[in-house]
């Protein structure tokens, strides 16, 4: 019939009773002079959930299914014995399922295919997304169990579908009263397993959690303030309850919980006070099974800290030599920097940790990521360990995964190798082609660290490497500290001050309008140790001087003649009051290198006007 007839007011009245009658729902519809066109169509939520767009633009929807149904679709797919036969189910009777058929799916094939480790394998299923789809569409409808079912499977299997999270995280926040702590633990895990910071959602979860403390288990106390930590949400009410919850019941917990919680802590910051790190130590060492994750959590926690606790450190260095040919690179790595951080080898236990890890890091430095070779060569540089055949052979392994490094890594390699005096040319000439790739990464301290390196180990050859750094470094001057001046000049002056003309102009006018933050006193101290520069000043002006300017070449006195622009600079620092100094007064003085001025001095002695 044309819309445009005289019955279709008549026939509206009709589709209305028929409405109230069946439980069917209009769409509001259009009139033209042709035809009826509905407003709007079905979703693709409605369609999944069994709704049909019938004529006239009405909606069935069916109704909920019968409780029957429920239960054989739940024992359809509990009696699978492998993610297959659940997708399988899944493609065959998916139209029959309700919320709790779609995440109990979800739950088991990610539990099946994660044990399998085949979680990549099921994801590129095709009945896969079919799944998803399921669940897309059921989540307004989910129970709090559902909802912690499927979260915690999405997560397992990494599954980051953005539109169902966020569809899970909205439903979490409209039944978080429902949430067990259980769930409300899990629900925080999965966020943070897949690296989802939903504020909103957390902050929910905080405030629900605190009114249920008491019925928490260690393990819910874990996994809550490990997902916390993880995405660094700091909730200093409920922390602190943790904290108390924790130092109540910490005979209770295991060595992953503990390690766990005492990691997170420290990962926020959070203040735990005496009474937890004396609990947390004598509570580590009473235990004596560890994983090698463990062992390395709390190394990263008491370094990071800064607790100086030998007798704890020594402990973890004795159960890791237990476990070393199960360590990762990561686990290696984190003890090693956690040892260098606190400067602690004074011990045999360290000494022979070091030792054993040497013939590790020898023999698995393949398997090693960027990061675990920047750490490792790190530390061993940080602690003067000896180990040659350790750094030859975490250059090699660098060189041979050098585009994979970050900047900080690479440069972390770079001072390890200057701080150790070891010379590996083919990462050296790698580094060199990355760094000229990403100098625009760099940031100030990285640019001075690497520079200060190529001028420990005489790297030199790559002329456009240096001047290409010398560039950058002017650009992120007023970012440097000045240490990172410092190491500019000193570097330049013995990479070759030719490159790094304007470079070193940049450092003496930066210095200039920062002189304050060299040192409380800048114009006593860096007078002094200008007067330390007394040995190289004499030298230069007696063997070193030219006898006659018609023998010696232009280069020969332009080094010399360079003094007379000291004065500009010395004027410009207001330092040219106060008494002369003498040279033997200066010889007789201390080694003038080392703190923020050394690279200051080069500039001096090379005469570099402002």
């Amino acid at each position: 019939m044309s819309a445009g007839t005289a019955d279709s007011g008549l026939r509206l009245d009709i589709l209305d009773e028929v409405t109230q009658n069946c439980g069917c729902i209009p769409i509001v519809f259009q009139l033209d002079s042709s035809s009826i066109i509905p407003a709007q169509v079905i979703s693709e939520d409605d369609i999944v959930n069994g709704c049909v767009l019938g004529p006239h633009g009405y909606v069935y929807r069916p109704p909920p299914p019968s409780k029957q149904l429920t239960i054989e679709m739940q024992v359809s797919v509990t009696e699978c014995r492998n993610w297959r036969e659940v997708l399988a189910v899944v493609d065959n009777l998916g139209d029959l399922f309700d919320f709790r058929n779609t995440s109990t799916a979800v739950h088991r094939v990610a539990k099946s295919s994660v044990e399998a480790g085949e979680s990549k394998m099921a994801m590129a299923d095709p009945r896969f997304p079919r799944l998803l789809q399921l669940l897309r569409a059921k989540c307004k409808d989910l129970s709090a169990w559902g909802l912690s079912d499927a979260t915690w499977g999405l997560a397992k299997m990494q599954c980051k579908d953005d539109e169902i999270f966020r569809r899970l995280s909205l439903r979490a926040q409209g039944i978080v009263q429902d949430l067990d702590p259980q769930g409300l633990a899990i629900v925080a895990w999965s966020f943070a397993t897949i690296g989802r910071r939903d504020e909103a959602l957390l902050a929910a979860i905080a405030v629900e959690s605190r009114k249920k403390l008491d019925s928490f288990g260690v393990q819910n106390i874990s996994n809550l303030i490990w997902a916390n930590a993880t995405l660094g949400m700091r909730s200093d009410d409920l922390h602190a309850d943790l904290l108390q919850e924790s130092l109540r019941r910490l005979d209770d917990f295991t060595t992953q919980e503990l390690a766990i919680v005492n990691w997170a802590f420290t990962k926020l910051a959070y203040p735990v006070g005496d009474a937890w790190k004396n609990a947390v130590r004598t509570r580590v060492l009473r235990l004596k099974e560890y994983a090698p994750s463990e062992l390395s959590m709390i190394a990263w926690a008491l370094a990071t800290r800064g607790d100086y606790d030998p007798d704890l450190m020594a402990y973890i260095a004795r159960r890791s030599m237990e476990l070393m040919r199960s360590f990762t690179g990561q686990n290696m790595a984190t003890i090693i920097w956690a040892i260098a951080t606190v400067s602690y080898k004074d011990d045999p236990s360290i000494d022979e940790f070091l030792r054993m890890a040497i013939g590790a890091i020898t023999a698995r430095s393949n398997e090693f990521q960027p990061l675990n070779i920047a750490l490792i060569s790190w530390g061993l540089a940080k602690l003067s360990f000896k180990a040659e055949a350790a750094f030859e052979a975490l250059c090699d392994a660098a060189a041979a995964q050098i585009d994979a490094f970050v900047p900080q890594n690479l440069v972390q390699v770079m001072w390890a190798c200057g701080t150790a005096g070891y010379k590996h040319e083919a990462f050296l000439r790698g580094a060199a082609r990355v760094a000229k790739r990403t100098v625009e990464d760099f940031s100030s301290q990285h640019q001075s660290n690497f520079l200060w390196a190529c001028a420990r180990l005489g790297f030199k050859e790559d002329v456009q490497l240096l001047r290409c750094l010398a560039d950058a470094a002017i650009r992120k001057m007023h970012e440097g500290s000045p240490q990172h001046l410092s190491n500019i000049a000193w570097a330049a002056s013995q990479l070759g001050p030719e490159h790094f003309h304007d470079c070193l102009t940049a450092v003496v006018r930066e210095t200039s309008r920062r002189i304050s933050e060299f040192a409380p006193r800048p114009k006593s101290v860096l007078r002094g140790h200008v007067m330390k520069m007394g040995s190289e000043l004499f030298q230069l002006f007696t063997s070193a001087l030219p006898r006659r300017r018609g023998i010696a070449s232009p280069q020969d006195w332009a080094v010399v003649g360079g003094y007379e622009h000291t004065t500009t600079l010395f004027q410009d620092l207001q330092l040219r009051e106060g008494r002369s100094w003498e040279v033997a007064e200066a010889m007789a003085m201390p080694g003038i290198w080392g703190g923020p001025f050394q690279g200051l001095f080069f500039l001096v002695s090379l005469g570099f006007r402002v």
